[in-house]
């Protein structure tokens, strides 16, 4: 996984997703399908769960788990 930021491009101060610190700050896109990819890909990362039926696109109100309480 590769962190990016809105303002440098990318944050290469984790290079794996377990030295994500609890509390950590993740950012996502603001538009629907970019917010939900990023979404999906915290999941397949293990770092939040989703509830989301069918092949809706996720939102942050779509977090079901978050066990780092990432923001």
């Amino acid at each position: 996984i590769r962190l990016y930021s809105g303002l440098n491009g990318s944050d290469n101060k984790y290079t794996k997703v377990e030295d994500i610190p609890a509390n950590g700050e993740i950012a996502v896109p603001n538009d629907a399908t970019n917010e939900s990819r990023a979404l999906y890909l915290l999941q397949s990362a293990g770092l939040i769960k989703l509830d989301v039926s069918g092949t809706a696109l996720a939102t942050v109100a779509n977090i079901k788990e978050n066990p780092k309480n990432l923001k």
